[in-house]
This record gives C-alpha cells, sequence and structure tokens, in this order.
C-alpha cells in the first residue's frame, strides 16, 4: 500500500514537473523573443548612426554670415594659423574624421572675413605691409550625438520620439594685433553651438555633421561683430 502511495505521489509530481516545464519553457521564449526584438532594434539604431557619422568636410562648407553693421575697417590684415587649444578628448574625438582642423579653420574663417569686407585686405600668411594680424585660438570644436535610450527600449521611437540629438559647438578666441608695434590691441571670443534632435523618420534630414557647421558659422559671425563694436583700431 505505500509502495502505491509512493508511486502515485511520483506520478503526480512528474506530471506536475511537466506542467511547469511547459510554464517555464514558454517564459524563456518570451523572454527571448524581447531579447531579440531589442538586440534588432538596437542594431537598426547603430546602423542609423553609423551612417550619420560625421563627414570631415560638412563643417567647413557654410555660407558666410552676414553681419548687421556696415562699419568697416580700412585695414590690411595677416591672420597666422590657429592654435589649436581644445582638450584632449575633443581632439581624439575628431581626429579620424577631420584632419589638420588648424589649417582648415584659419582659411574658413578668413573666407568668411573676406566675403564680408570687414577689413580693406586679409592675407595668410600676415605680410609686412600688414596692418593688423590675428592669432587664433581653437577653445573648443566639438560633434557629438546623445542617444534617446528611453525611447529605444520602450520603442517609443515609432511613434515619432527623437532618438538622437547631434551638438555642435565652437569656441575661438582671437588676438589682434598692431603689426608695426606690436601691440595688442585687444583679445575677443566668440561661439555658437546648433542642436538638432533626430527620429526614425527624418534621420536621412541633412547632412551629418551641419550642425558643427552652424556654430562654426555663429562663431565667426560672433567675432566679426565684437572685432567691429569692441577693438578700437584707428
Amino acid at each position: 500500500m505505500l509502495t502505491l502511495g509512493a508511486e502515485w505521489i511520483c506520478a503526480v509530481g512528474h506530471r506536475l514537473n511537466r506542467f511547469t516545464g511547459v510554464k517555464d519553457i514558454d517564459k524563456e521564449h518570451k523572454m527571448k523573443n524581447k531579447m531579440i526584438a531589442f538586440a534588432t532594434i538596437t542594431g537598426c539604431l547603430l546602423v542609423f548612426t553609423g551612417c550619420m557619422s560625421l563627414k570631415g568636410n560638412v563643417p567647413f562648407q557654410y555660407q558666410p554670415s552676414l553681419i548687421s553693421s556696415s562699419k568697416k575697417i580700412d585695414k590690411s590684415v595677416g591672420f597666422n594659423i590657429a592654435n589649436d587649444a581644445r582638450p584632449e578628448k575633443q581632439v581624439k574625438a575628431l581626429e579620424k574624421t577631420i584632419k589638420d582642423i588648424p589649417n582648415k579653420l584659419t582659411y574658413k574663417m578668413m573666407e568668411d572675413f573676406k566675403a564680408s569686407s570687414i577689413f580693406r585686405e586679409v592675407n595668410f600668411p600676415p605680410q609686412d605691409s600688414d596692418d593688423i594680424v590675428i592669432n587664433s585660438t581653437i577653445n573648443q570644436f566639438s560633434w557629438r550625438v546623445n542617444t534617446n535610450w528611453f525611447a529605444v527600449i520602450f520603442y517609443l521611437m515609432y511613434f515619432g520620439m527623437p532618438v538622437e540629438e547631434h551638438v555642435g559647438n565652437v569656441d575661438v578666441s582671437l588676438e589682434i594685433v598692431d603689426n608695426k608695434s606690436g601691440k595688442v590691441l585687444g583679445t575677443i571670443r566668440g561661439s555658437g553651438e546648433q542642436k538638432l534632435s533626430y527620429s526614425l523618420y527624418n534621420m536621412s534630414v541633412g547632412e551629418a555633421g551641419s550642425e558643427l557647421a552652424e556654430a562654426f558659422r555663429l562663431t565667426v559671425k560672433d567675432l566679426k561683430e565684437k572685432i567691429l563694436t569692441e577693438i578700437n583700431i584707428q
């Protein structure tokens, strides 16, 4: 009798194990499906991010800015190549996508100054005949992508919630020097920032790095206006 009871208990236990085992298997399948779905979404996001990686020529292709002042400085100015004083982290972040930033930044800045006709003449390198020499320093020139993981994890990206924010920051200082006497006439600092958010549905709009180009344009505009209003050039 005890033997029969033991066999019955074992049989019931075996059936329960099979029943709960099925439930466990279902849970495992559901968990695997969720993990696969999350991995797929993350993979898609990484592909989008890769497609939107910074293009090295874009930051230097902006249209020169217009300034409100009609004031002109009847002087010849010479630019030296910019000194790169960016933090090491920023230098490493862009070193693979943009080569020789000081050279390219100086050239574009000169082009912008020429287009605005603030000075009578703009040269590189400075000539002995130049009245003014401009020494520039790059304090910041960065572009980064901030990912909205909340929108990814909870699938809100499919409802139009932004999944990425692209941020461009530029900060440049100019030292204005009298070429004849060597006297520093003044120092100014200009900066600009541009932030744009992207969803899955507008990720391909514009060129990657356009935020950095706009931040650069705003910075040079700021510098031009400050030269006209803050520096006393006789």
